[in-house]
């Protein structure tokens, strides 16, 4: 824990934990000066209506500054920073920067938590047995940032349920809050909950000083399960998503209302896009934990121990790999044969006649080697792009002998590679131009959908044939909200609650998800305003 000297803002003495939230060590300070909340906000950031996030807040500079803080210590120990810097190596310095000088919005649109298509518990959590224990030890309660971290449930310390304070809309985030002094009962969470929330403040402290490179190192631990190809391209989806299925079988999952993890993660679909070379995107730390929890078996020190070793087998295969073709060149210029390199070097002969080859040295093969002219017709019908079968059938020789010219020809695999895209471009451009032809009256959008696959070939390889082929683009309308299937929905949900009469509207609300209609937009849900009416009149 950090002690503090008087410092020049705050003129009394204050205590501020390493773990402790930006948010505790406001409300600390407001209620020690005896400040009410838009004044101590309006102190520390300039704004009497700032709201503070629970776990990313924003402006950290400001809040470190008035409390003779360091504010990358801040980001790094007090808020959940650290998961980010496992999840989102690539994006540190911009979420950096948005911690440390913007607002809070700004912070969360810089994270894949921003962008995220489910919603967590948004609010405060707190241990009873770390409350007591806080008490004993400090004379003070505060909220502990590892009891944050989305999806946590229980104490990873203490194992017991995480008690919680709502924030946002008509919650208590504007309000002054610490977990309550009077002793709250216990309640122990189970098994598979504990192993969620011991992983998470387990990698919360690796990351801090390690920098772990969360792709290889999954690649790896797939590998060490056999759950990637012998070629190392493909990853068996389905075999995860049912080892990750067995494994949290215990975990209940919940709605955006309290901590978990939410239901619409309990199918594990996200997996092939997370994984996947070609689809990967930046995830919600929530998704790593889920899936790194169960490939590491909860030992945390797998990811920073199979890194290292990865990576230093890696460097070492490929100086070894440059190594052996210098040697080989050596003793090719030296004209030593092909028999005696493979002797020397242990390499196939194959391989040494194509490094031969592909550096213009001249060598003598077997007798039975085609003579130069068949090699050449095989190069002349390479270059034109036909396909390594038919040249073998018109050639009378072997597809291996076919692939093998081609190979060792310098630039001759990536010409290939180009006439084969350029005749993509041909089939899918021509395509395009008979469904627009059959169907004069479709737009740029139902053509796509009609041939989408020819559509991205153009978009990846010439755009200029689109804007030749599809007709001009429609300016875009603007996106009318279907009132009465939204009044139907909330007048369904409404239909499902239990006491209305003594419920406000807000809470209603946010029970339904109306995104504030309830408040702002009542008049357009007639059936909704009906039904709210005849709940909410006095017997």
């Amino acid at each position: 824990m950090g002690l503090l000297r008087l410092m020049k803002h705050v003129p009394f003495y204050l205590p501020i934990p390493d773990d402790e939230v930006p948010y505790s060590t406001i409300v600390r300070y407001a209620l020690l000066g005896a400040f009410r909340a838009p004044q101590a906000m309006k102190q520390v950031f300039g704004n009497p209506k700032k709201r503070i996030h629970p776990y990313l807040p924003g402006q950290i500079e400001r809040f470190a500054d008035f409390f003779e803080l360091n504010s990358i210590d801040v980001i790094e120990k007090s808020t959940i920073y650290p998961l980010l810097k496992f999840t989102q190596p690539t994006c540190l310095a911009a979420i950096k920067k948005a911690m440390q000088n913007y607002t809070d919005d700004k912070v969360l649109l810089s994270t894949a938590i921003g962008h995220s298509r489910f919603r967590t518990f948004y609010g405060l959590s707190y241990c009873p047995c770390c409350v007591k224990r806080d008490i004993d030890d400090l004379g003070f309660a505060y909220w502990h940032i590892k009891h944050q971290i989305p999806g946590v449930q229980v104490c990873f310390e203490h194992g017991c349920l995480l008690l919680s304070m709502a924030m946002g809309d008509g919650y208590s985030d504007r309000v002054l809050s610490l977990p309550p002094f009077s002793p709250v009962t216990a309640v122990t969470g189970s098994l598979t909950q504990l192993k969620l929330a011991q992983f998470s403040a387990h990698l919360f402290d690796l990351s801090r000083t390690c920098d772990v490179n969360y792709r290889l190192v999954y690649q790896q631990l797939l590998e060490n399960e056999g759950l990637v190809s012998s070629t190392g391209c493909y990853i068996s989806i389905s075999r995860v998503i049912s080892g990750m299925s067995e494994y949290w079988k215990g975990l209940t999952f919940t709605n955006h209302l309290k901590p978990g993890v939410p239901e619409k993660l309990s199918s594990f679909d996200f997996l092939g896009r997370m994984l996947r070379a070609g689809t990967h995107y930046h995830a919600h730390p929530l998704k790593h934990l889920l899936f790194s929890c169960w490939l590491t078996d909860n030992d945390v020190t797998k990811l920073l121990t199979t890194r290292s070793c990865t990576l230093h087998q890696q460097k070492v295969s490929n100086k070894e790999m440059s190594d052996i073709e210098s040697k080989v060149l050596k003793l090719l210029k030296q004209s030593v044969s092909l028999n005696k390199i493979e002797e020397h070097i242990g390499k196939s002969r194959c391989y040494i006649r194509r490094i031969a080859e592909l550096n213009g040295i001249t060598h003598l093969s077997n007798s039975q080697a085609y003579r130069a002219d068949v090699r050449r017709a095989v190069l002349i019908k390479a270059l034109y792009g036909m396909h390594r079968a038919k040249i073998a059938e018109q050639m009378n020789v072997g597809i291996g002998y076919v692939e093998q010219v081609i190979g060792n020809s310098a630039g001759m695999s990536e010409w290939r590679k180009h006439l084969r895209i350029q005749k993509n471009v041909l089939a899918a451009y021509t395509l395009l131009k008979s469904v627009r032809k059959k169907n004069p009256t479709w737009n740029r959008t139902r053509i796509r959908q009609h041939a989408e696959s020819a559509y991205f070939v153009l978009y990846n390889h010439d755009k200029s044939l689109i804007e030749k082929v599809l007709p001009k683009a429609l300016k875009p309308t603007t996106y009318k909200k279907d009132w009465a299937v939204e009044d139907a929905r909330i007048f369904e949900e409404i239909n499902k609650l239990s006491n209305v009469a003594a419920m406000s509207l807000s809470e209603i609300g946010r029970k339904v998800s109306d995104h504030g209609y309830l408040i702002r937009k009542l008049t357009k849900l007639p059936k909704s305003q009906a039904l709210l009416e005849k709940l909410k009149k006095p017997l």
